[in-house]
């Protein structure tokens, strides 16, 4: 990916993990099913000091998710407020590590250089309002999926998931620099700048998918501001 590039002359083409179930057995508490944190949940099994009666009062865990399969990653166990919790990880072959909306961006070496970026709302004293906006965006290929040609896709829609112009294509492909590290994820750096039209006051999301699959979402709220005398 080169320098900041201009909507112009570009071919037309929101964090990613699954939630993961928790098992609750062999697990020692006392307490209510709890939350574990983001798509996480933990089902207790029973108290240290229960009865036999209390034990059988207990209904039986909740159904976490399909069993697992060969063809299923394997999980990760982890320690949550005194239960074994087993989390299920994802890893995609190509993954956006960030999508960034801007008054302007540049990709030069390998980094990515924002002004005024990071915005979730825009001002406008009327409607139709048009704006110049930079889009950057950082995206990790696996190892694995190095000197494979990808293609990017970025969009705009509104609330109503209707597409909007501008939509910008880009193929890429990550080379193996002398000195990386084996097996490691590499990045890529993207950037574009140029016009964006808001036809309304309303919600609206910049849209990043890579082989048809959406991998980020930015939204953003256009508001309207009467101007001050």
């Amino acid at each position: 990916m080169g320098p900041a590039t201009s909507f112009a002359g570009m071919p037309v083409g929101e964090g990613l993990g699954e939630g993961a179930g928790v098992a609750g057995a062999g697990a020692v508490v006392d307490a209510a099913p709890v939350a574990g944190g983001d798509g996480v949940t933990v089902q207790p099994t029973a108290s240290v000091a229960s009865s036999r009666a209390r034990r059988a009062a207990i209904t039986a865990p909740r159904s976490v998710g399909p069993p697992r399969t060969p063809d299923r990653p394997p999980c990760r166990y982890a320690a949550r407020a005194g239960v074994v919790a087993v989390a299920r990880t994802y890893h995609r072959p190509v993954n956006i590590h960030a999508l960034m909306l801007a008054d302007s961006a540049q990709a030069v070496d390998g980094k990515l250089y924002i002004l005024g970026g990071a915005w979730n709302i825009l001002r406008f004293p009327e409607f139709p309002a048009q704006l110049i906006v930079g889009i950057a965006v950082a995206i990790d290929v696996d190892w694995n999926e190095t000197n494979r040609r990808h293609h990017l896709d970025v969009h705009f829609e509104d609330a109503d998931g209707n597409v909007m112009d501008p939509q910008i294509g880009a193929d890429f492909e990550a080379g193996r620099p002398p000195g990386a590290v084996a097996g490691a994820d590499l990045r890529i750096v993207f950037a574009v700048n140029g016009p964006l039209s808001i036809p309304a006051a309303g919600s609206y999301s910049a849209v990043a998918s890579v082989g048809g699959e959406e991998l980020a979402r930015a939204r953003f709220q256009a508001v309207l501001a009467q101007r001050s005398n």
